[in-house]
């Protein structure tokens, strides 16, 4: 095992003769400043603390065998200017380099991985942009009237029908039927691909409980994120356009059916469940012949939230290119356009005012 010395001394009187002796003796020397110095000068090897922390030593030699890392703090004197600005330094150039690694992480998946995400933009731009042409090319009239009476046969409120109704041809009368289209089919695709992810993990999290302790701390951590921040990893996988501000959206919307399906087939009552076992039921049986129907008012208030975040946040994915009301209102942000922003926002309000209206009725009755 390696022997070691560390020598830091303010009177240098017999250093010399004393680190020869070391040294004869197979020890490792180790030191500081002005000691080290003295020793390196008189021919004899040293090492340098810092070769050994990692760390150089600071605020003017106060801090030399200690680890800087934990005593600079301690040992720093409050009223030093000097020593405050040493402190700093040390801090930010030894962060912690997350921004490194995820540039690093994002360029290996573009790398290695660009034909998949050129592959699902080109089907997602195609399949957006292929139903926006085909709605775009009917008559705005009787897409107005078609929805109205697929909100009357959904709710049976000849209230909610007239709202629609009047909503659809506020909307028209401002001139954004286009993005109103736009923004409709961007949503019905991400909650589509949000319930098709989502209600699947939640039926296997209500199954397996050690996979929804798994789950549950991602999902509170993606509730929790701003919605800002989908958008910068999505923006550097597939550029701008219609398609980053979909995946995104669906990232942000994807934790409502996971929860409430979870949460709706974990309160299924247990003697409708034993119920079902002494029918003979399989567990297939069992799930989508008792406990689905069973938890299908929560699966549904699932979907209303799924649609209303997917709603939010395709209006924010317009600042990557997503298109739909998001667009003018991003403009008229941009441009200090008044009379635009309030058209726009009155537009995604009767939007979203009207999707709530016929998918919680939906709920409330099943």
């Amino acid at each position: 095992m390696m022997k070691r010395a560390l020598i830091s001394v303010s009177d240098k009187t017999g250093l010399i003769a004393f680190a020869q002796k070391l040294a004869e003796f197979g020890y490792e020397i180790i030191s500081t400043g002005g000691t080290a110095k003295a020793i390196a000068d008189a021919g004899i090897g040293c090492t340098n603390v810092s070769d050994i922390t990692g760390f150089p030593e600071c605020l003017d030699g106060r801090v030399k065998t200690l680890h800087p890392a934990v005593h600079a703090g301690i040992l720093a004197m409050r009223d030093h200017p000097e020593h405050m600005e040493q402190l700093e330094k040390l801090i930010t150039d030894h962060k912690f380099p997350i921004g490194a690694w995820s540039e690093a992480i994002i360029n290996w998946l573009t790398d290695n991985f660009e034909w998949l995400f050129d592959f699902i933009s080109n089907v997602l731009e195609g399949g957006i942009d292929g139903t926006v042409d085909l709605l775009v090319a009917v008559p705005p009239i009787i897409l107005l009237l078609i929805g109205v009476a697929v909100a009357h046969l959904i709710q049976r409120n000849w209230k909610i029908s007239l709202f629609v109704f009047l909503g659809l041809l506020f909307i028209l009368n401002l001139g954004l039927w286009k993005e109103m289209i736009e923004t409709l089919v961007l949503v019905v695709y991400a909650t589509f691909f949000s319930l098709v992810v989502g209600i699947p993990i939640g039926i296997v999290c209500a199954r397996r409980p050690a996979v929804w302790q798994a789950v549950s701390p991602i999902l509170d951590m993606m509730q929790t994120l701003p919605t800002f921040v989908y958008l910068v990893p999505m923006l550097a996988l597939f550029g701008l356009g219609l398609v980053p501000g979909i995946v995104a959206t669906v990232i942000f919307a994807i934790p409502a059916p996971i929860r409430l399906t979870y949460l709706g087939i974990s309160q299924v009552p247990v003697a409708l469940v034993e119920a079902g076992e002494s029918f003979g039921c399989t567990r297939w049986q069992l799930l989508y012949k008792v406990k689905l129907p069973a938890a299908l008012p929560a699966i549904m208030a699932g979907v209303t939230q799924c649609i209303m975040l997917s709603l939010s946040m395709v209006v924010i994915a317009a600042l990557v290119g997503a298109g739909g009301l998001g667009k003018p209102t991003v403009r008229a942000l941009a441009q200090n356009n008044i009379q635009l922003g309030a058209e726009a926002g009155l537009a995604i309000v009767v939007v979203a005012i009207i999707l709530d209206r016929v998918m919680k009725q939906r709920s409330v009755k099943k």
